[in-house]
């Protein structure tokens, strides 16, 4: 394996986090990893995020560091994936649930994603597996956003 300069970092439950190296495997083998162990309780959210140009976790990262990321939290069978979108510290932050097109979201059943002893509702549309989650993930290494094909609702928060 080639360990190049990190660009990325992932964030375990929201509490640990570590820069995304091929140093135990490939780069899109660890993107994907923490997608497929989730469990809704022990192991119940993952995210994904740019570093700062230049910067490595060991580093002072900016306050308030990431600014934008890719968040999944649920189980490896049932998950929602959310995209936080901001251009820094002082700008305003957009908060997308990504999903599967459809023709009328609202007629969309609504699902509980449990995770952590809370549980998120989101419409059908919206609830991943790890692999197809895995997919967005890797692609959002790659590009910093969703693949073309996929809905973004926008969250009130």
């Amino acid at each position: 394996m080639v360990t190049s300069t990190p660009s990325h970092a992932i964030t375990a439950n929201g509490r640990t986090s570590w820069e995304i190296t091929d140093k135990f495997r490939p780069l899109e083998d660890e993107v994907r990893r923490g997608l497929t162990v989730l469990d809704g309780v022990e192991d119940f959210a993952t995210s994904i995020w740019r570093l700062p140009e230049g910067l490595r976790m060991a580093d002072s990262l900016p306050a308030g560091y990431p600014f934008s990321y890719l968040q999944a939290a649920g189980s490896a069978e049932r998950m929602t994936v959310e995209m936080r979108v901001s251009h820094g510290p002082d700008a305003v932050a957009d908060h997308y649930v990504v999903g599967h097109p459809v023709a009328d979201q609202f007629a969309e059943p609504l699902v509980e994603i449990p995770w952590d002893g809370h549980a998120q509702t989101v419409f059908a549309n919206e609830v991943f597996e790890a692999s197809e989650a895995g997919d967005i993930f890797w692609y959002y290494y790659q590009h910093d956003t969703v693949p073309e094909g996929y809905s973004l609702r926008l969250l009130d928060i």
